[in-house]
């Protein structure tokens, strides 16, 4: 019976270790990080495609006049305050044009977006480039991806 129980503790001793071992390998803060950047990546992807999209749809117009150059903040408050990514002066509400028809809802940034402030920018070149980018990005190791789509 002793030799049984030893032998069991044994088992449940090597478990612990590999189990330990397994998780300092995969590193699930790093994940989560990871995580949050290729969300962030997705939701700049389906605002540029929403904001596309609408303007497509209404012979060219787009859903929010836009000067070229500027940086907005896309979300329903007035404080464009906040962009680590980029320095944005202005705000732009493009929840009235895109939501319901083009998004199911307006996407924010999973660590700090809200409604009144999303953490995601938007810019339009001098030549009507549109680009679509996310504020928060969190570094990986020791670079922070830049998270910016534009077409």
């Amino acid at each position: 019976m002793k030799k049984i129980i030893i032998e069991l503790l044994i088992v449940a001793g090597l478990i612990v270790v590999l189990a330990s071992a397994i998780i300092f390998a995969v590193d699930p803060a790093k994940r989560f990080i990871e995580a949050r950047n290729a969300e962030r990546w997705s939701a700049a992807n389906s605002i540029l495609n929403g904001y596309l999209n609408y303007t497509f749809n209404h012979q060219g117009t787009e859903p929010a006049a836009l000067v070229p150059g500027a940086y907005y903040l896309i979300g329903t408050g007035a404080d464009a305050a906040g962009c680590a990514a980029q320095e944005t002066s202005l705000t732009v509400n493009l929840a009235p044009a895109l939501v319901g028809a083009y998004l199911s809802s307006m996407p924010v940034d999973p660590s700090a977006g809200s409604e009144l402030k999303t953490y995601y920018y938007l810019t339009k070149t001098d030549n009507g480039r549109i680009a679509v980018g996310a504020c928060l990005a969190e570094p990986v190791g020791s670079k922070t991806p830049e998270i910016k789509v534009g077409r």
